[in-house]
């Protein structure tokens, strides 16, 4: 076996050894024990070869049989004699075994197995391993073993759990990948290859993959295709007999089911898989473009202002305001803002702080001042919500007229004895 098939093959005796083992990884198997190096598979196995014996490719009770073999840590006599029983008769058979021999075999392990039927009701109790941890606000009820579980904030699923989202709920797997849910979305934590993974039955989710090791992508299932990912960031939304697929960041490859068709999907594309639909990349529709940052202030002049106290000028785009004889002053803006971003720098010298005021007064902070150096300030109001930060740091906002946000014109004071001055100052309004 080449390197890379030894590779997989190690991870699907792990994922058999801690009771993951999917469909991919038992044909892994199957064809390790078929290979010249089967000896050191079946060593490896711990099982004295019973895998490699009751194998076939297309073996329907591959999956039964590891779940059952999963349970061995707890497994009663009637197990420990079946194994040993199966072990005896994998000596005796391992250089010729006849083929039509092994559904035989395969049989006979289900019978043994089901003659434990306390051990086999007691092992289908035995906790999964762990799949994911789900974050959500309110707890989530899973199929689990066909009964319904619920799962709070924090604990974990299984492999093989069913999710149906009844909130917004964010999986995160432990290497950082995360699947975001819509509510309403229908989950099935069977891993549909041998990498990490699940199969979206309905609903939308957004995922954040990490990067993953290469040949084995985080693979996510529906209806009508797979995605495989070695980390990236894309949408998927899956109805009946639909899914449609967006990629934002990385790279994607889309397998549809029906007849294996690839497509490699790269930032900006989109595609649908249905029926009605041609098998082609699209562009998605990108998000809205960012409105552009405008000067606060005209290049020269103060045009669009109202000196109301004091004395104001514009020197080269440094706006400047000082008291008259000691007096207070305040520079109030004629175009009335609702929605806005403004960033800039104040230098305050003379007093303890200046404000900046929005909404013609309605709410206002107060800037400290730092002698001769400039304070980077940050205002955003949308809605309800204004913050307005100071090197970063968020000051409290006061009540001027107190009231909900409103719209209104801004303006800069500053206290009698002090110069207050202005730069670069930019505003834009987003886009709504």
């Amino acid at each position: 076996m080449s390197g890379g098939v030894t590779e997989r093959v190690d991870l699907a005796i792990e994922a058999y050894h801690d009771g993951t083992l999917d469909d991919v990884g038992a044909a892994l198997l199957v064809n390790a024990l078929r290979s010249e190096q089967a000896t050191q598979v079946r060593e490896r196995l711990a099982m004295g070869g019973l895998l490699g014996q009751v194998f076939t490719a297309d073996d329907a009770v591959v999956r039964s049989v590891c779940e059952r073999i999963d349970g061995e840590r707890t497994a009663t006599a009637v197990v420990r004699a079946v194994r040993g029983s199966l072990a005896s008769t994998t000596r005796r058979q391992r250089r010729r075994m006849s083929v039509a021999w092994l559904p035989r075999v395969a049989v006979a392990v289900l019978l043994l197995l089901t003659i434990g039927g306390g051990w086999w009701l007691s092992a289908r109790e035995q906790p999964l391993p762990r799949e994911c941890r789900l974050e959500a606000s309110a707890p989530q009820v899973v199929i689990r073993h066909g009964r319904e579980v619920t799962v709070r904030s924090g604990e974990h699923l299984a492999a093989g759990d069913q999710l149906r989202a009844n909130a917004t709920t964010t999986l995160v797997w432990a290497d950082g990948s995360q699947l975001i849910l819509d509510a309403g979305s229908r989950l099935d934590l069977s891993r549909p290859t041998l990498g990490p993974g699940c199969r979206l039955d309905q609903g939308r989710l957004t995922a954040e993959i990490a990067p993953q090791r290469m040949g084995l992508p985080f693979s996510i299932a529906t209806s009508e295709t797979r995605i495989d990912v070695l980390g990236t960031r894309f949408n998927v939304q899956a109805q009946a007999q639909r899914t449609e697929v967006e990629l934002h960041e990385g790279a994607v490859r889309l397998t549809r089911q029906r007849d294996a068709r690839v497509l490699m999907l790269r930032p900006g594309d989109a595609v649908v898989v249905a029926a009605d639909q041609e098998f082609v990349i699209r562009t998605a529709p990108g998000p809205s473009p960012e409105p552009a940052w405008k000067p606060l202030f005209s290049a020269q002049g103060l045009m669009g202002w109202v000196q109301q106290h004091g004395r104001w000028s514009n020197d080269q785009g440094i706006i400047r305001g000082a008291g008259a004889q000691g007096g207070k002053a305040r520079l109030i803006g004629n175009h009335p803002y609702g929605d806005l971003e403004l960033r800039g720098r104040l230098r305050i010298t003379g007093v303890a702080y200046a404000e900046l005021q929005v909404g013609d007064y309605n709410w206002f902070v107060e800037v400290p001042a730092k002698g001769a150096e400039w304070v980077a300030v940050e205002v955003r109001q949308r809605g309800s919500d204004l913050t307005i930060t100071a090197d970063g740091t968020k000051l409290p906002l006061q009540a001027g007229a107190g009231v909900a946000m409103r719209t209104g014109p801004l303006a800069f004071y500053v206290m009698p004895g002090g110069t207050l001055e202005i730069s670069d100052a930019q505003i834009r309004i987003p886009a709504k």
